[in-house]
């Protein structure tokens, strides 16, 4: 008696596992199915994912903008909002010594949206090569201080009216400070401008050109990206078109 309760044990321990591994085949035979129906997809398409189409929207935002609730984002990303550029400083260490108090909350607001964080621009008041240079290293020690990647997009804001007037003179402090940055692993530099001061006030030699030309029936010409707008869905909000996948 004693050896056949222990043949009926074996047998239905050996019927467990044939049970077990006809479960195990029956998920693998599912998995491979599922592979070999997204190879026949990938094959269809070339292999390839969607390509990136130019067109898209982002936003530019900084302290004038205001602490705004997640509500706000939620709903700018919804209307088509899909990345955004963030102000972090203004002026050097020794000069204004200038940081964004709403730049955390903005961009972890936005990133919750569903928005993709595009950089960090910084606004110039440079008189001299030395003071671009100042600002420059202002700017690099905030984006290191915010864990701000070497991939993202850094933009000087080459606007106010107190800048050099002599063209030769305020590219070379524009160049200057973009030096610094490159040089510290940030490659993805920016300029941004009206498209007049693009053409009459300072040479662009950063790596990207992200041109503000309010109204215009069309994208400038040598725009990376172009700020078309600043009443976005009619209010106090810059808007601007991404015309190269660096941005969105």
């Amino acid at each position: 008696i004693m050896r056949q309760s222990k043949s009926n044990k074996e047998i239905a321990d050996l019927s467990k596992q044939n049970q077990q591994l006809s479960d195990n085949y029956s998920k693998l035979s599912s998995d491979y199915a599922k592979l070999s129906e997204r190879v026949k997809q990938l094959e269809n398409s070339g292999g390839n994912t969607p390509a990136w189409t130019s067109g898209s929207k982002f936003i530019d935002l900084s302290s004038n903008n205001g602490s705004q609730a997640q509500s706000w984002y939620d709903s700018l990303h919804q209307s088509g909002v899909k990345g955004l550029m963030i102000k972090l400083t203004e002026g050097s260490e020794a000069g204004s010594a200038y940081l964004n108090p709403l730049f955390d909350e903005q961009k972890s607001r936005g990133i919750a949206a569903g928005m993709k964080f595009v950089g960090a621009y910084h606004y110039l008041l440079a008189v001299s090569v030395a003071d671009a240079q100042a600002e420059a290293r202002w700017f690099l020690g905030k984006l290191k201080a915010k864990g701000i990647p070497t991939t993202a997009v850094v933009s000087c804001d080459v606007e106010d009216s107190s800048l050099a007037k002599d063209k030769a003179t305020l590219t070379a402090e524009v160049d200057a400070f973009n030096k610094v940055l490159s040089d510290a692993g940030y490659v993805n530099t920016c300029d941004y401008s009206s498209a007049s001061w693009f053409s009459s006030r300072f040479d662009s030699h950063a790596k990207y050109k992200w041109v503000a030309s309010w109204g215009a029936s069309s994208k400038p010409a040598i725009a990376d990206a172009w700020q078309y707008t600043d009443k976005y869905n009619g209010a106090s909000l810059d808007c601007s078109y991404s015309y190269n996948q660096i941005f969105v």
